[in-house]
C-alpha cells in the first residue's frame, strides 16, 4: 500500500461530545471562530481560481530534489452537504509546461450545465488529477480549507483546544490556538486498514471577528511510519468578500520498511525506501458563481 493510499474524509453523522479547553477565553473565541466558519461558508456558493502547483521529490530530507514537476489546474471550492461542508476539486491543464487538455472552464460547465451530475463529474476529474502528483503518496486529502472546519459547530466538540499567546498574521494581531482531536473515528482515516489518524495542529484566529488567517495541519501514517504537514496562509480578496487560500506548503515523509532484510555480522536490519516530497501551491484569480446541490460527498477512497 502506498502512503495514505485511499484516505478519505469520513462524513460523521455521530457526533461525540466533549469539552473543550478551560482557559479563560477560550471559549468566546472558539464560538467567534465558529461563527466565522458558518458564515464563510455561506457567503459563497461556490469559488473558482487558479493553482500554480510545484512539487519536489527528495531522497532525503534537505538534500537537492531528484525530480520536480509544475502543475497548473483550475480548481473550485464547491459546498457539498455534511460536515465536511466544502471541498476542492483540481482540473489539471498544463503539465511540465505543456498542456494535457483544452482550458475552456471545464469545472465552471460541469456545475453550471450538469448540476444533478456535478459532484461525481468532478470527483472523476480529481482523481484523474491526482495521477500527475509526484511520488507514491496518493493525496486527496490537501485541501487549503480543511482546517477551518475543525471549529464548526458540527465538528468543534471532537478536538481539544489550547491557547497558545498572540502572533501578528497578514497585519493584524491574531491569537493561536493549538488543536487536537481526541474523538473515534477521525475525520481522516487511513485504507484498508482504517486507522484512525489523529490530526493536530495550529490555527491562527483574528481576535476582533474570529476569522482564521492561517492554518498548521499534521497527521502520522502508521502503515507508512511518515508524516503529514500542511501550512496554510490566506489573504483578503476585495470581489468576493472573504479571506481565501493564498499560498500551501506541504511536506510528506514516508520511511516505510522495504520487503528486503540484510544481514551484517551481529545485526540484522530492514532497509528503508524513504521519501521526502516538498510542495508549494499558490492561488490567483478568485471569482465566484452560483450553484445548487443537496448530495453529501466523500473523497475518493
Amino acid at each position: 500500500m502506498t502512503m495514505i493510499e485511499g484516505l478519505a474524509l469520513v462524513v460523521l453523522l455521530t457526533l461525540f461530545p466533549r469539552s473543550g479547553g478551560t482557559e479563560e477565553g477560550l471559549e468566546a473565541l472558539l464560538d467567534k471562530a465558529g461563527a466565522y466558519v458558518v458564515g464563510y461558508e455561506e457567503g459563497f456558493s461556490a469559488i473558482v481560481a487558479e493553482e500554480e502547483y510545484m512539487q519536489y521529490l527528495l531522497r532525503d530530507q534537505g538534500s537537492m530534489p531528484t525530480h520536480s514537476r509544475s502543475l497548473r489546474s483550475d480548481v473550485l471550492f464547491a459546498p457539498v452537504g455534511g460536515p465536511l461542508k466544502w471541498i476542492l476539486f483540481r482540473d489539471v491543464y498544463k503539465v511540465d509546461g505543456k498542456a494535457v487538455r483544452d482550458r475552456d472552464a471545464r469545472l465552471e460547465k460541469i456545475w453550471q450545465e450538469s448540476p444533478g451530475s456535478a459532484l461525481e463529474q468532478c470527483r472523476v476529474l480529481l482523481q484523474e488529477s491526482a495521477r500527475y502528483n509526484l511520488g507514491r503518496t496518493q493525496r486527496n486529502f490537501n485541501i487549503p480549507t480543511i482546517p477551518l472546519l475543525f471549529v464548526h459547530p458540527e465538528n468543534r466538540d471532537r478536538f481539544e483546544f489550547e491557547l497558545k499567546g498572540r502572533k501578528k498574521v497578514a497585519g493584524k494581531m491574531c491569537r493561536v490556538v493549538d488543536y487536537r482531536e481526541v474523538s473515534r473515528p477521525t475525520l481522516i482515516r487511513e485504507r484498508p486498514a482504517g486507522h484512525d489518524l489523529f490530526t493536530r495542529g495550529r490555527l491562527f484566529v483574528h481576535e476582533e471577528d474570529g476569522a482564521i488567517l492561517k492554518t498548521e495541519f499534521a497527521f502520522d501514517s502508521r502503515a507508512e511510519e511518515g508524516r503529514v504537514r500542511i501550512w496554510v496562509t490566506y489573504r483578503w480578496v476585495e470581489d468576493i468578500g472573504l479571506w481565501l487560500p493564498e499560498e500551501m506548503n506541504e511536506n510528506y515523509e514516508s520511511t516505510r520498511p522495504r520487503n528486503e532484510v540484510h544481514i551484517a555480522p551481529g545485526s540484522e536490519y530492514v532497509s528503508r525506501d524513504s521519501e521526502f516530497i516538498n510542495c508549494k501551491a499558490r492561488y490567483k484569480n478568485y471569482r465566484s458563481f452560483k450553484v445548487q446541490t443537496d448530495e453529501r460527498f466523500r473523497l475518493p477512497e
